[in-house]
């Protein structure tokens, strides 16, 4: 029997390909997708697209539920940050309309999606944490790394942020002053002190934080879990980023990362597909970075791994049992991700075959 399932928003999110790779493998779902774009590329893959309102709009709860009912969608998985909890404060009008929504309660997002409230959580229960200061605006923020950055590196970024927006790494006072641009890729976050006030507003709209520099490696975690209860968990190194997406890595067991990510999700009730940023310290202890409490756009490449995590997280929300997958994990998997082309003309979807001549 047929399932629809609709992403309501992030038919143009990066990630939005992979994940609708992983759902393509049961044949009987109908994958329908939304975005505020209505040129996102998503539009040519899913089965279904439909523009939508800002997942920022007061309205947009009512037009995924109104949506969902006329598409008879039974799921609802939402995967960009800033729709999840709009989405879980309307769950009762959802659920009593018979569809199920793949996220977890408001609750525990309310606090999973603020790294100043995970923080101030697992601090509270003796887990590791990242020093760190809460600033409400420039003046505030540039008192703090004045004397912070003397001698070392600072890392200053939105409580409740999205997307790597708003976030940066101050070099320390005795670093060269200077920068080779010829041989530098855009986009690196570094700042001296004094820019600051030229790349910030006067007051922030959400608290800022000011956290101690961790030079180690990072490594990001996919996991499924019901109530606090890890069901699996993938590491795996971020070996390459572009615009702040993995794009080669490789999953390794790392048996310290894999303990916090368990008590993490006992300690915030964690609940459905999530993910994890860590961070090590010049001692090799890893460090939470952030908490997204939704599928990670480079999720896709758990496949290489032998997990299907936006399959497994469906199946869960339909009551079916997910365990003994942990033992699974092909660890030791390396990934690489590239891009891919989708054409349109006139509204019509073209598909196109490469072929060498």
């Amino acid at each position: 029997m047929e399932s629809t399932v609709l992403i309501p928003s992030g038919a143009g999110a990066p990630g939005f390909a992979g994940i609708l790779h992983c759902l393509r493998a049961d044949a009987r779902l109908r994958v329908l997708a939304g975005d505020a774009d209505p040129l996102a590329y998503g539009r040519t893959l899913a089965d279904g697209f439909f523009p939508v309102y800002p997942s920022s709009d007061p309205f947009y709860p009512d037009q995924v539920l109104q949506l969902a009912q006329e598409q008879q969608a039974g799921f609802i998985l939402p995967i960009t940050t800033r729709e999840l909890l709009p989405l879980a404060e309307a769950a009762e009008r959802f659920q009593s309309a018979g569809i199920q929504l793949i996220l977890a309660p408001a609750a525990v997002l309310r606090i999973a999606n603020n790294k100043g409230f995970t923080y101030d959580a697992m601090s509270a229960a003796g887990l590791t944490v990242p020093s760190y200061q809460r600033v409400k605006n420039l003046n505030e923020l540039m008192e703090v790394l004045e004397p912070a950055t003397a001698t070392e590196r600072r890392i200053f970024k939105p409580a409740s942020g999205n997307g790597s927006r708003g976030f940066g790494i101050v070099l320390a006072r005795n670093e060269p002053q200077r920068r080779n641009i010829l041989t530098e890729k855009p986009g690196q976050p570094f700042y001296r002190l004094n820019d600051l006030p030229f790349l910030l507003p006067d007051q922030f709209e959400t608290d800022m934080l000011v956290c101690e520099y961790l030079p180690g490696q990072e490594y990001s975690v996919d996991l499924l879990a019901s109530h606090g209860r890890l069901h699996y968990a993938l590491v795996r190194s971020r070996e390459k980023m572009i615009g702040g997406i993995s794009v080669r890595g490789r999953f390794v067991p790392h048996p310290q990362i894999l303990d916090q990510t368990a008590q993490i999700c006992s300690l915030l009730q964690l609940h459905g597909p999530a993910g994890m940023q860590f961070r090590l310290r010049a001692d090799g202890v890893p460090v939470l970075l952030e908490i997204n409490p939704r599928l990670q756009g480079t999720v896709s490449s758990c496949l290489g791994a032998g997990i299907n995590v936006p399959l497994d997280a469906l199946r869960l929300f339909q009551g079916k049992p997910i365990e003994g997958k942990q033992g699974n994990v092909r660890w030791g998997a390396n990934f690489v991700r590239y891009w891919s082309e989708s054409f349109t003309l006139n509204n019509k979807t073209l598909l196109f075959t490469h072929k060498n001549e």
